[in-house]
């Protein structure tokens, strides 16, 4: 009796199927690939930096930091050395969110990614002057391979993108020093001002699409509102303007953004970025040039 033989090709071509799924997935899932062309990383290194990049005209602007000085931890942390964020992240076992919400407040502006250092609770400062650094370490100090440095989104294709930006060509890098926002204080050292780092920061992170536009209310509970005047800093930072920020007896179970459809790219960059639910509203033509943001709990108390 002759034998049937076992066909491998059924086989190889259902998971050649699923591997091509799940890169489709993996391309869709990178912040690279976002609707806005404007992504923003930051860096926690010998030097503390963001690195925010146009996709569409590949100019990265680069805002660096005294990774000695303080900076206000959102959450309730209160006041910690940038170079000490992740032993604060492992503490809390919050490495990569904390550190974002920490660089956050820095630049006043959403932070997509972090990139940490593995193995180690505190940076140690490097004494060369940042500019001289950089050039000398972008290139070696960061790969997919590093054991020394971990990206918080692990894809292949962010790893990527993220090596693009680090070999951004020297005339279209733009350096801003961001130590003019530290104020010194008689207790506590060196710390950053909120107030002084908008001042020089402001306008490097704007997000760009072509339908940018949209002001935006925000509502929040009362015992939340400080954590609604730090989201408004963020989305202004965006490049978007915050009228006002009002309290609320009863906010929603998830964070919401409520406007009209011409300006469904903001709305959906803004879901995208802080975890929320969109509305569209046709119905009241007298809102349609304002997004309604309404803070959640959970958020609130991430950002308080």
């Amino acid at each position: 009796m002759r034998s049937s033989k076992f066909s491998y090709v059924p086989l190889f071509v259902i998971l050649v199927f699923i591997l091509f799924l799940y890169s489709i997935q993996t391309v869709r899932q990178s912040l690279f690939f976002s609707s806005r062309n404007r992504v923003s990383i930051a860096v926690l290194a010998p030097h503390a930096f963001v690195m925010s990049y146009d996709k569409k005209t590949a100019i990265t602007n680069v805002i660096y930091f005294n990774s000695n000085a303080q900076v206000t931890v959102p959450g309730g942390y209160g006041w910690y050395n940038l170079n000490s964020l992740p032993l604060l992240g492992k503490i809390e076992h919050k490495e990569f969110a904390i550190t974002r919400h920490a660089f956050e407040e820095l630049v006043g502006a959403p932070v997509d990614a972090v990139v940490i250092p593995v193995g180690s609770d505190i940076v140690d400062k490097s004494s060369e002057p940042f500019i001289e650094w950089f050039f000398a370490k972008r290139r070696s100090f960061l790969t997919p391979l590093s054991s020394q440095y971990k990206l918080s989104e692990h894809t292949i294709v962010d790893w990527y993108f993220f090596r693009t930006i680090l070999a951004t060509r020297k005339d279209k890098l733009v350096f801003v020093d961001g130590s003019t926002g530290l104020v010194q204080t008689k207790k506590n050292g060196m710390r950053y001002s909120a107030e002084k780092l908008d001042l020089t920061v402001k306008g490097f992170l704007y997000w760009t699409y072509p339908s940018i536009g949209g002001s935006v209310n925000i509502f929040v509970s009362q015992e939340q509102y400080s954590a609604g005047t730090r989201i408004g800093r963020i989305v202004e930072g965006a490049g978007m303007k915050v009228l006002d920020v009002q309290t609320v007896q009863q906010v929603p179970s998830t964070c919401m953004l409520i406007g009209a459809r011409q300006h469904r790219d903001t709305l959906h960059s803004l879901a995208n970025y802080f975890g929320c639910i969109i509305k569209l509203n046709e119905s009241d033509p007298y809102s349609r040039g304002v997004i309604n943001f309404y803070i959640d709990t959970k958020i609130g108390t991430i950002y308080k």
